[in-house]
């Protein structure tokens, strides 16, 4: 391809001068080159078509020719897009003719004229500047078609404005985001959202005074009603790099955003509502096993006052807390519930042991745990959940302890009851088969029965006193008494227990005399179960010592054995009921005496305690009552102080065990009265009006008409309101004593009455 003169190093420009005849191009190429010129000569046809694509000219000379070789060469230039900088001129003598676009005629006379490369040189530079200046405009253009559509094409919402927030760029997605429907180039903001706030026009005029703005969010309500939050930054654009030409605006729809932010700030306030109401223990953790959240059971759970006092606890030392299992195995740290549910285990109802090593509390919870996951099933978290099972723990506890204590008791009760009921069945079948036995040995075997009924009738007391223990039901019969009386008439009861093991038995009292205010027959008790007690756990030949000492408004008995004394695990459980002494030999009773001594001694006023060394090292329980203000003397019962008439006492028994009315018969009989035995109710009413009995002794369980609904009957008769009616029964519950009197008995007894009782029903004494 051919060079241009710059092209080819020189400082003129090149010029081809085209025509046919050699003589008529020589006065032009001479007046190019003394302008200094660079002129090649070439003829229209093949030459000049050559040349002109080889030394691509920077301006063409078309001297006089055809025609048709002229437009030729211009067709050339034009069409085959060579020379596209170059400039044309046609000579032409003849101004009127046809001219083409494009090219500059001058005339031939004026070329051969000094001035003529003048004229050439103003052409081309001329020429130059039109073709930058289409360059320039061209290329304005194009830039602005790439911007418009750089800009409608971006995928956020954006638009440029001028000084005056007039619309000169927009994206489509800035007609999206604000819905709007027509064409708003040129057209103002505020013109077309009406509903802008001040504050967004305050800020417009901050970015045309030259400051960005940056991430600003406004909530807009339209005309229509719809309600938009919009995110938005604003910023200055310049001209020349300096005067402000406008704003531009980039623009984000972030209602769903918002909606979904409202969303879960509502939803964590619904969870922290929740969390807050729970009394029980609730954390969640995240994904890399930190505590996310918590609530205040969890903080009352590990026994902290605030979550500032755990949190602080915690950081110094994460591992504050150690886990054991039910059994006391301390869990490593990846078996704790939170480890374990993050590594996707679930649980429920798995229950932990808790030692805080700071306070070395130590309580049980009772945890369920699981794993949060995400969209994809990975694990995001974890839940735990956990509630203080400590009570419930001690509870079942205590439980398995009292079903422990109530298999004992059964035990024991069934071998209690045995051994009286042995000799019992022996000494009858001895006295069956010996007919011809003396008196002395017949008395012998009457005294060992009558013994062991004793001691059946012992057992069914502390039966009883168990049930009125458990429902609170003793009651005192308070008076005044002295201290003295009330521990001689103990040491009395215990008698029995202490000779047969050849006991001796010392009483210290204080040299004034001390009166207390209580139920005499009940403080006897505490201390004769204090005395027997001391005499069971005492080996044969021991010492029993008793010493009464006042302090202050309290009076103080100590009751101390050389015994075997009390192992130091069980002094705090020897008040329970159905506790048994751990003698290392078989002492016998229920385990029920001191823990009715406790409460008797309670209700008095006072408290008792257990003292003993250990093993081997002897017992000592301390009473303390107070002494309180005297209080008038209950007038003791009235008893008959006239002799009784030695008449006999006619007597009814209606009972359905034969055996036990014709035994109460019998017995009745050797008290001296008149008796008639029937064996239910309907037969008692016919033996009141045949009989005449002064006393019916009617027992309450029979079947088909009971006790007290023979009561009943009988006092609907006139015969019947004179009568004196006891009820022999085996129920001593107050509830049992409450329906006898309202059905009209005058006493209550239990089975098997004492023969002071019997006599005393004989002779009217007997209370209900």
């Amino acid at each position: 391809m051919g060079q241009s003169a710059s092209q080819l190093g020189r400082d003129h420009d090149l010029i081809l001068l085209i025509g046919d005849a050699v003589e008529g191009r020589a006065c032009i190429r001479l007046a190019l080159e003394r302008d200094g010129l660079l002129v090649v000569e070439a003829s229209y046809g093949p030459d000049g078509q050559a040349k002109l694509r080889d030394l691509q000219p920077d301006c063409i000379v078309l001297d006089r020719g055809p025609e048709s070789e002229r437009l030729e060469i211009l067709a050339t230039v034009r069409g085959g897009n060579i020379l596209h900088c170059a400039v044309i001129i046609a000579i032409d003598a003849d101004s009127t003719a046809d001219r083409a676009e494009g090219v500059i005629y001058l005339q031939k006379h004026a070329l051969c004229e000094e001035s003529g490369a003048a004229a050439v040189r103003v052409a081309i530079n001329l020429a130059r500047v039109a073709r930058e200046n289409d360059l320039l405009v061209s290329s304005l253009c194009e830039s602005k078609c790439h911007l418009n559509a750089f800009i409608r094409q971006a995928p956020v919402a954006i638009a440029m404005f001028d000084g005056d927030m007039r619309h000169i760029a927009y994206s489509r997605k800035w007609l999206d985001t604000f819905r709007f429907e027509t064409d708003v180039l040129g057209r103002s903001l505020y013109e077309i959202l009406p509903s802008v706030s001040d504050r967004w026009r305050k800020l417009h005029e901050q970015a045309l005074a030259g400051e960005s703005v940056s991430r600003r969010e406004d909530f807009l309500v339209w005309p229509d009603g719809r309600r938009q939050w919009v995110a938005w930054d604003a910023s200055p654009w310049r001209i020349c790099g300096e005067k402000i030409g406008g704003v531009l605006i980039a623009a984000q729809d972030i209602t769903g955003r918002r909606a979904i932010e409202e969303a879960l700030e509502t939803n964590q306030a619904r969870l922290e509502a929740a969390l807050a109401s729970m009394t029980e223990a609730v954390a969640i953790y995240g994904a890399d096993g930190r505590l996310a959240h918590f609530n205040g059971g969890f903080i009352r759970f590990h026994g902290f006052a605030d979550k500032a006092q755990y949190e602080k606890t915690v950081s110094n030392d994460p591992t504050f807390l150690e886990y054991f299992d039910e059994r006391g195995q301390s869990k490593p740290w990846s078996e704790q519930p939170d480890q374990r549910a993050i590594n996707g285990q679930t649980a429920v109802g798995l229950v932990y042991c808790l030692r805080r090593k700071d306070t070395t509390a130590q309580w049980f919870g009772s945890y369920n745990f699981g794993p949060i996951r995400g969209r994809g099933d990975e694990i995001v978290g974890a839940v735990v959940t956990a509630h203080d099972v400590t009570a419930e723990k001690h509870a079942e506890e205590t439980r398995r302890k009292a079903e422990r204590r109530k298999d004992e008791f059964l035990a024991v009760l069934a071998h209690e009851l045995r051994n009286p009921l042995a000799p019992i069945h022996n000494a009858l079948q001895v006295l069956r088969k010996a007919q011809d036995a003396s008196f002395e040995k017949r008395g012998a075997l009457y005294d060992m029965m009558e013994r062991q009924v004793r001691h059946l009738v012992r057992l069914v007391d502390d039966l009883i006193e168990i049930s009125r223990i458990e429902r609170d039901k003793i009651e005192l019969r308070r008076e005044r008494c002295e201290l003295a009386s009330i521990l001689r008439n103990a040491v009395e009861t215990a008698q029995p227990l202490v000779e047969q093991n050849r006991h001796s038995v010392s009483l210290h009292l204080p040299a004034e005399e001390v009166t207390l205010v209580g139920d005499p027959v009940r403080l006897v008790q505490v201390f004769a179960n204090l005395i027997n007690n001391a005499a069971k756990y005492t080996p044969p030949g021991g010492a029993i010592d008793i010493a009464a000492e006042r302090q202050g408004d309290m009076i103080r008995v100590d009751v101390r054995d050389n015994g075997v004394g009390i192992p130091q695990e069980s002094l705090p459980h020897v008040f329970e009921l159905f506790m048994q002494g751990d003698s290392g030999r078989k002492a016998g009773g229920l385990g029920v005496g001191l823990a009715l001594t406790r409460k008797l001694v309670q209700l008095h006023g006072g408290s008792i305690e257990a003292r003993s060394q250990g093993r081997g090292e002897g017992s000592e329980f301390v009473v303390s009552l107070p002494l309180q203000p005297s209080i008038p003397e209950t007038a003791p019962s009235a008893k008959a102080e006239e002799n009784h008439s030695h008449n006999r006492t006619r007597a009814l028994v209606i009972d359905d065990d034969p055996d036990v009315a014709d035994s109460l018969g019998f017995l009745l009989l050797t008290l001296g009265a008149e008796i008639r035995v029937v064996y239910d109710g309907l037969s008692g009413m016919d033996a009141i009006r045949d009989f005449a009995p002064q006393v019916v002794f009617v027992d309450l369980g029979m079947p088909g008409m009971d006790g007290c609904e023979t009561a009943r009957r009988i006092r609907s008769t006139e015969t019947g309101r004179k009568l004196r009616l006891v009820a022999l029964t085996g129920w001593g519950q107050e509830e049992a004593r409450v329906r006898t009197k309202e059905a009209g008995f005058d006493a209550h007894l239990i089975k098997p009455a004492s023969m002071e009782a019997l006599e005393q029903a004989l002779q009217g004494d007997a209370q209900a």
